[in-house]
């Protein structure tokens, strides 16, 4: 790989390079060497991927083997901002934990404790599993972290996610995977603010207001989809802290019946004055958005 070529590419600074606490040959060995455990990596990707299609609770996988330039580009990077790293062929592997990634994707909030569960069963972890969660999340919430033995990060741009790094032993020589645990909601939000954080597109309005309300609203559709799931397993919510009398479903029904009634009566005139009354009636029934966040607490969707 050229030099001048990756340099320029990747913006990097050759001055700044050259003060870095590592050569250009030692990465290019670190290149090679790597290129050679390629396939042995996305084997091992598959392999993962494949254990856990068996949790039921986890609703779709994706799962990469890190590019050889991203890999450089990253030690470039890593040891750019902390100069007391030290990188070589033989140590790179156990310093770059992200060289086979997965990210397993859940409906529910509630769905993460099956999946931990599912982790801890299956593999030993290399470090402690570390919950991201955003300032002002629920008590609740991160107590349920601690319970299960993650440590928290508080992370400034409202990144949720729990992360995990296995140890898989393939072979004779043990490899480190990290997977990326979250709901369907967080990976669209991580994925939009990724696109705008990262795309290097510096000339327009700064996205940050926005992708920060954003946040606000796939956080509060998840805890929406949770309350749903557990109205659907009538899991202790009592019914009349549902919005259940206000589903169109029971307001067809009242209206039908009062429409029978008037029929039977055969006056037309009724009839018409009947049906305005019960569209007024269906439209005021409606969902309110208000209404919703107040019975839908964030607090307590997976916290038993």
């Amino acid at each position: 790989m050229d030099k001048m070529y990756f340099f320029k590419k990747y913006n990097i600074d050759e001055e700044r390079f050259e003060r870095l606490n590592i050569t250009w040959d030692e990465l290019m060995r670190i290149y090679d060497d790597y290129n050679k455990r390629l396939p042995n990596y996305e084997d091992t990707a598959k392999y993962i991927a494949e254990c856990l299609n068996r949790e039921e609770s986890i609703h779709s996988i994706k799962y990469r083997v890190k590019d050889k330039e991203h890999l450089i580009e990253k030690i470039i990077r890593k040891m750019s901002t902390d100069s007391s790293l030290i990188f070589t062929v033989k140590n790179y592997r156990q310093n770059i934990l992200d060289l086979i990634g997965l990210r397993a994707l859940h409906l529910f909030k509630e769905n993460w404790v099956d999946v931990h569960r599912f982790l801890a069963d299956n593999w030993d972890f290399y470090t402690v599993p570390k919950a991201n969660y955003k300032k002002d999340d629920p008590e609740q919430i991160l107590k349920l972290y601690k319970q299960y033995g993650c440590s928290l990060h508080e992370h400034r741009h409202g990144y949720r996610s729990v992360h995990y790094h296995l140890i898989i032993r393939p072979g004779r020589q043990e490899q480190i995977a990290e997977v990326q645990v979250r709901t369907l909601f967080e990976e669209a939000w991580s994925e939009i603010d990724h696109h705008f954080r990262y795309s290097g597109n510096k000339d327009g309005h700064s996205p940050e207001p926005y992708l920060g309300v954003l946040n606000n609203i796939t956080s509060n559709a998840d805890a929406l989809a949770s309350y749903i799931n557990k109205l659907q397993l009538n899991e202790g919510i009592e019914e009349e802290e549902t919005p259940e009398k206000d589903l169109q479903g029971i307001t067809e029904k009242k209206t039908e019946k009062k429409m029978e009634q008037v029929l039977e009566k055969d006056d037309a005139a009724a009839v018409v004055e009947e049906k305005d009354a019960a569209k007024k009636s269906s439209e005021e029934s409606q969902f309110k958005v208000r209404d919703i966040y107040k019975k839908v607490q964030w607090t307590n969707q997976f916290v038993n």
